[in-house]
């Protein structure tokens, strides 16, 4: 069994994942890690944080993963996940938030409503 890949594999290899979810079956699957943020600052010194990710499967679906980190005593991280079906359903699960916004422009998406 792979377990839940912690690091950047954003443009290498078909991987099998496996995403643990809270109070639901852990996800497993083959496909690719498209983008990974997390809202942690560069010295690593916060007791809490968000980390985002998102991945394709072999079939063209895609999950979602929310991730609330914690180093505080007495507390454990908190695991989120959704599969997807199209670009906007993605943008949609994770919002317009500052972390999201990040996330999508690592993905190479645009964050934007077209107006005329």
């Amino acid at each position: 069994m792979t377990k839940f890949k912690t690091h950047t594999t954003t443009g290498g290899a078909k991987e099998t994942f496996t995403i643990p979810v809270d109070d639901a079956p852990s996800l497993r699957f083959t496909g690719y890690e498209l983008a990974r943020v997390n809202s942690q600052n560069p010295e690593g010194s916060r007791l809490r944080w968000t980390e985002l990710a998102l991945y394709v499967t072999v079939a063209g679906q895609y999950v979602a993963l929310q991730v609330g980190r914690s180093t505080a005593e007495g507390e454990h991280d908190r695991y989120a996940a959704a599969v997807l079906q199209q670009q906007q359903d993605v943008i949609e699960y994770f919002g317009h938030g500052r972390l999201a916004k990040r996330l999508y422009a690592e993905w190479g998406k645009d964050d934007v409503q077209e107006i005329s």
